[in-house]
């Protein structure tokens, strides 16, 4: 859960909960579980029921406190607090104000998300039409990679990677998001084909398959030497996309995108997802039809 309006919470225990776990048993919490609005009226009462906030209650100066869930039809999408620095009663007329205000809160929020989603689905398809038009002219494998890399992976991924083939079929050249750590991308500029199954993206350029790894576990246990990419990135979770289908002999390049999701977000994923795949491959068709590698004289 992330907190919104602190209003009247000092430091540090506004700042320590700016975010935390549904797991925490805590008044929001339990409001969110039950979906039921849950008052404490004094010290006492929330002193039985949360024994182990009682440093944060005194730090923060509450004696009473109340806790309503925020409901749009089945789904609960936040939850109203308000505190008190007396003991307080909670009266009839009271409660209904509350619960009247949680409801046009939830009504609002809802808006929102849905206007919000609105503009990233916006932003996105602008995004994806200016990555089409710049494959539809780009000439070179590298330019393909640095379209892809600048405009493309952001689209479905916090950081990404796209490696190209050489020529010679012996070097994965790579090119990374703009927000990409510059030293790691030094290092992981050109990849010897013979050594590239150390990489998650030189796998897959090697075996045309696709890869899913959904932990930090899962990436160490089968690429010890590059795990630490993704702890620089913080992107436990990765999905790599050969530039060809399975089918294909020899794949000519890859891309690879870290999440900082233990899953690959669903907004920007499979539909996403699938049509940055066919760019790629289309791409890639281009690219040797035109001569792979041949530079713009």
């Amino acid at each position: 859960m992330r907190r919104v309006l602190m209003d009247g919470l000092p430091d540090p225990t506004a700042s320590d909960y700016v975010e935390f776990p549904t797991t925490l048993d805590a008044p929001a919490t339990r409001a969110w579980r039950s979906r039921e609005l849950i008052f404490y009226p004094d010290p006492n009462a929330f002193g039985e029921a949360f024994p182990h906030l009682a440093a944060i209650r005194a730090a923060g100066g509450v004696s009473a406190m109340l806790a309503i869930p925020l409901i749009t039809g089945d789904q609960v999408t936040g939850v109203l607090t308000a505190y008190w620095a007396a003991p307080h009663v909670l009266h009839a007329t009271e409660r209904a104000f509350i619960t009247s205000l949680a409801g046009s809160g939830a009504q609002a929020l809802a808006r929102a998300r849905l206007l919000e989603t609105e503009q990233v689905a916006r932003v996105r398809l602008q995004a994806l039409q200016a990555v089409t038009a710049g494959l539809a002219t780009a000439v070179t494998s590298d330019e393909i990679a640095g379209i892809l890399a600048d405009l493309g992976l952001s689209l479905v991924a916090t950081h990404g990677v796209v490696a190209v083939l050489d020529r010679a079929g012996k070097v994965l050249r790579t090119r990374t998001t703009p927000n990409f750590p510059a030293s790691i991308g030094r290092t992981y500029a050109e990849l010897p084909v013979w050594d590239a199954d150390r990489t998650p993206i030189g796998w897959t350029v090697r075996t045309g398959q696709t890869l899913l790894l959904t932990s930090m576990e899962e990436i160490t246990a089968r690429f010890p030497h590059t795990a630490h990419t993704h702890e620089a990135t913080g992107t436990p979770s990765l999905l790599t996309i050969p530039e060809a289908g399975p089918a294909a002999a020899a794949p000519g390049g890859a891309a690879r995108g870290g999440h900082r999701h233990a899953v690959p977000p669903g907004p920007a994923g499979p539909r996403g997802r699938r049509r940055l795949v066919r760019r790629l491959r289309t791409a890639g068709r281009q690219d040797r039809l035109r001569g792979g590698g041949r530079r713009r004289p």
